[in-house]
């Protein structure tokens, strides 16, 4: 005897059931693409789920991966209010922006509709003329986004993490400034047609560098602590380890006090000039001293014990690096050293890159093989080249610069020259890399300035900049989206949504985007 679902009947039925599944996940498939809700709503509720799993990955799944907090603790992320809170703060901005972004553009039209065309207006007066000029100002096409981002911006305020808020109001700035500069100079606008060619991505990385490496000695309260770990972590040619044999009881200085004792070393007083002399304590161990090594307590395990050669005329060179005498020797020896690991850190990165191009590695392996590999050997060049450089040349400055002579700001020239290895990457990266160590430097300048009581915080005032960011951003994102990198670009259509093509439209007919960047 048959079974039921043999039969020709049963058949149809069980292709029935398929289809109407087959239907009702189509349509569930369709509704998730594209609700039938409004667009501004839609755009909102995107960027509140952007907002919360941006908050559930870095406050939950990357601690949980590094093992800070617990798998309870990590889980707790997805229903905290922090995370509902960082995913409100987008929704409301976007919500906010796309509301106020229709009615702004509305008010223009009319007003548009209203006032005369500049060219048709008498600039024979000084008021004739300012109102000439709020007639273009009017006309701009970049005017109604960025008064919508800036007037979205207090929803920020809602975000609960500050520390991240001002890290990301850094980088917007910075962000705007630069994608406004580039399509400033692409139409030739006489704002920016003055400014050399050299001003670029590599140029602000040396200005950052110097800055950074002047704040790692003097100032590390306010110097980035995850950049100075990869600082000490590639530097072990010029921070000397601990002997493996050294017993336990006898101290031995941690890395960043060897770092704090290099500025001790290179600040005049009172009572001891930059860059103090240095006398082998194996030359004096036929007559032993009375007194500690040096009156640094802290150097003195590096020069008793790893030990110091005797060669060593300078104090600063005996406690970089002990065992070599010639400050050439250990440059070359730091490259020997550290490039691989260098490489080896870079290959990392490089390798998360590659995952996310994988379509483009399986489709030409090959190439993609070789864009990796170069892309290792250009990082780990600049990586160590920076690094060994500049700790060669507080060597090299040390025996040719007078001790008197900018004791302690020669470290930004410092930091400037040994910025030189960036041109070892191409242009684009090169602007990443500026843009990085621009934001770092940015965040130092302005720690140093407040703690030494230059400036003064103003509350809530990382809100004003990223205001100002976003309205650069948006600005471009609606009128010149290809003047944003591709990851900006599509990090805005998250939470901004696409730029309105009907608004656009309408506008075209009375306004000349070319214009906005051409010199008047």
């Amino acid at each position: 005897m048959s079974s039921p679902s043999a039969s020709p009947s049963g058949a149809r039925r069980g292709a029935s059931a398929q289809d109407i599944l087959a239907h009702h996940l189509a349509v569930a498939k369709d509704f998730v693409k594209d609700p039938p809700v409004r667009p501004t709503t839609k755009r909102a509720s995107h960027a509140f789920l952007v907002g919360y799993l941006i908050n559930v990955a870095l406050d939950g799944i990357l601690p949980g991966i590094l093992r800070k907090k617990s798998a309870s603790e990590a889980l707790r992320s997805l229903v905290s209010g922090p995370t509902f809170r960082s995913a409100s703060s987008l929704a409301l901005y976007s919500l906010l922006y796309r509301t106020l972004i229709k009615h702004i553009t509305r008010l223009r039209i009319l007003l548009l509709d209203k006032v005369p065309s500049p060219d048709s207006q008498d600039l024979s007066t000084h008021r004739s003329r300012l109102y000439a000029r709020l007639t273009r100002t009017l006309r701009s096409a970049f005017l109604v986004p960025f008064l919508a981002a800036l007037a979205a911006s207090p929803a920020s305020i809602l975000f609960p993490n500050p520390s991240l808020r001002q890290t990301f109001s850094i980088w917007a700035l910075v962000s705007g400034i630069e994608s406004v500069y580039r399509e400033a100079r692409r139409h030739n606008s006489r704002l920016v047609s003055w400014v050399p060619d050299f001003v670029g991505g590599g140029f602000f990385y040396a200005l950052g560098n110097g800055q950074l490496l002047w704040s790692f000695l003097f100032e590390p309260e306010c110097f980035p602590s995850a950049y100075g770990k990869v600082i000490l972590a590639r530097s072990t040619a010029y921070i000397p380890p601990r002997p493996s044999g050294l017993p336990a009881s006898i101290p031995w200085p941690a890395p960043r006090e060897v770092a704090d004792t290099i500025a001790l070393l290179s600040t005049p007083s009172s009572t001891s000039p930059a860059y103090p002399a240095f006398s082998a304590p194996l030359l004096s161990a036929l007559t032993p001293l009375d007194h500690a090594t040096t009156s640094y307590s802290l150097i003195n395990p590096i020069l008793d014990y790893s030990p110091a050669h005797p060669a060593h005329t300078s104090l600063l060179c005996a406690v970089l690096h002990p065992t070599e005498p010639s400050c050439w020797k250990n440059f070359f020896s730091f490259w020997v050293r550290e490039w691989g690991a260098s490489a080896r850190f870079v290959a990392a990165f490089a390798a998360i890159g590659q995952a996310f191009a994988w379509k483009k590695m399986l489709k030409d392996p090959e190439t993609a093989l070789f864009k990796y590999a170069k892309a290792v050997v250009q990082g780990a060049t600049v990586i160590s080249g920076s690094i060994g450089t500049a700790w060669a040349l507080t060597c090299f400055f040390q025996k040719y610069l007078p001790r008197t002579f900018l004791p302690r700001s020669r470290y930004f020239l410092n930091g400037v020259l040994s910025s030189v290895f960036i041109l070892a990457v191409p242009r684009a990266r090169r602007a990443q890399l500026g843009s990085y160590v621009t934001r770092q430097s940015l965040a130092s300048t302005w720690g140093i300035l407040k703690k030494q009581g230059k400036v003064k915080s103003i509350r809530n005032g990382d809100v004003f900049l990223l205001a100002l960011g976003l309205g650069m951003l948006a600005s471009l994102h609606e009128n010149r989206p290809t003047a944003l990198p591709g990851s900006t670009r599509r990090g805005l259509s998250l939470i901004l949504g696409p730029p309105n093509e009907a608004e656009k439209a309408v506008l075209a007919q009375r306004v000349d985007p070319s214009a906005d960047f051409k010199s008047e």
